[in-house]
């Protein structure tokens, strides 16, 4: 079905349609997930971002926390040409390493909204080149949302890409 066809189902749609700022997917897919697709998988647990003690001392700000885990989320992909670029996978060791270096018993989690990203991260660890311990999970997106999370990322991408002429 189109997007068209649900015009205000997702009013952040409309926001997101009209406006090539990625800062407004964190503010939909984030709040989705720890309201609708994390408790879907963990009925029991109730989710919320929060900041928490890392064993250095210092504070790191976690997407998703519930009493018994601790998760970031990410909505990162493939490159233009279908590979793992290093900056996507930079942030997912430091944000590994950092859920790692929580304070308290906590479960760390990465959630993925995409499948390739997602299997790229998992192929990493077969590697030995991601910090072990920390779970990979891929969470799938509402069509409308992964619409629109590819939109962002197109243009995105389209900003950062070279221009040969």
């Amino acid at each position: 079905m189109s997007y068209d066809a649900h015009k205000g189902a997702f009013p952040i749609l409309d926001t997101l349609a009209a406006v090539a700022n990625t800062t407004l997917l964190t503010k939909t897919i984030e709040p989705w997930l720890r309201e609708v697709g994390l408790p879907a998988i963990y009925p029991a647990q109730t989710f919320e971002k929060r900041k928490l003690q890392l064993q250095w001392g210092g504070m790191f700000e976690v997407d998703a926390v519930s009493d018994a885990l601790a998760a970031c989320i990410t909505t990162a992909g493939l490159g233009h040409d279908n590979k793992l670029k290093v900056g996507p996978l930079n942030k997912m060791v430091k944000d590994a390493a950092f859920l790692l270096a929580l304070v308290g018993t906590r479960r760390p989690v990465i959630v993925f909204t995409d499948a390739a990203f997602h299997a790229a991260i998992c192929a990493e660890v077969r590697k030995g080149r991601f910090p072990p311990g920390v779970d990979l999970m891929l969470v799938k997106l509402p069509a409308e949302l992964e619409l629109a999370v590819l939109a962002k990322r197109r243009e995105a991408s389209d900003e950062v890409r070279p221009r040969y002429t």
